[in-house]
């Protein structure tokens, strides 16, 4: 069974969807005969996985739910947080934003009791994204300074950088372009001294955009030609 999820993780990073959802299939029937429920949950988690890349996403529901079942039962709250974090996933996908936050919460609750910082991080990140997609700026920004203090704390730079990012685009929806402009600075020069090219070319849009609404075409045209 296990040489069973092995092969199939392999054909799923390879994009082999079809061969990773037969073989964990396998895998699952043998740890269910077996009566092995963390290892069932596993799987059930990773054919959540798979569906979701598919986006089928009722399939991916029903997997994760599942996942979440067993682990209730068997009382593993990491586990747990990860299958609410992947059925909010899921929500957020189908566009309902509600129910994914209310995943996302729970999540972010047994990370806190954990005491798993960087996780909660995460899932303060992914909350301020979800008001953001809803223009809801005042908790958006309050998620994303949450999320910020954190990374600050876990001394990681990365972290610190997509924040200072998002907290520029919250700033720059409420019209304040000068203070958008400089928490797109200091993000670009985190993203800049880590060499993070995707973060970079973010900002640097980011940045043609302010330029863009003061009028300020020279310098939005220097700021995409970066």
């Amino acid at each position: 069974a296990y040489a069973c999820s092995h092969l199939a993780m392999a054909f799923q990073t390879r994009g082999d969807l079809e061969s990773a959802e037969e073989i964990y299939r396998h895998a699952l029937a043998l740890h269910e005969e077996l009566g092995e429920k963390e290892s069932m949950a596993a799987v059930y988690s990773n054919l959540g996985v798979v569906f979701q890349t598919r986006g089928a996403f009722d399939d991916a529901e029903f997997m994760h739910r599942n996942a979440l079942a067993l682990h209730e039962k068997l009382g593993f709250k990491e586990a747990m947080a990860g299958n609410f974090d992947n059925l909010g996933t899921v929500f957020e996908a189908r566009g309902d934003l509600d129910a994914a936050a209310e995943m996302y919460l729970k999540a972010l609750a047994l990370h806190d009791k954990l005491g798993n910082q960087e996780y909660m991080a995460r899932q303060l990140g992914k909350l301020g994204t979800l008001h953001m997609k809803q223009r809801d700026l005042d908790p958006a920004e309050e998620f994303y300074r949450k999320a910020l203090a954190l990374y600050e704390e876990l001394d990681r730079e990365d972290g610190i950088a997509s924040h200072l990012g998002n907290l520029g685009s919250v700033s720059f929806l409420r019209g304040d372009l000068d203070e958008a402009e400089d928490l797109y600075r200091r993000s670009l020069a985190l993203d800049e001294m880590l060499g993070r090219q995707r973060g970079m070319a973010n900002q640097y849009g980011n940045l043609a955009k302010v330029f863009d609404a003061r009028d300020d075409l020279d310098g939005a045209e220097k700021m995409h030609r970066k």
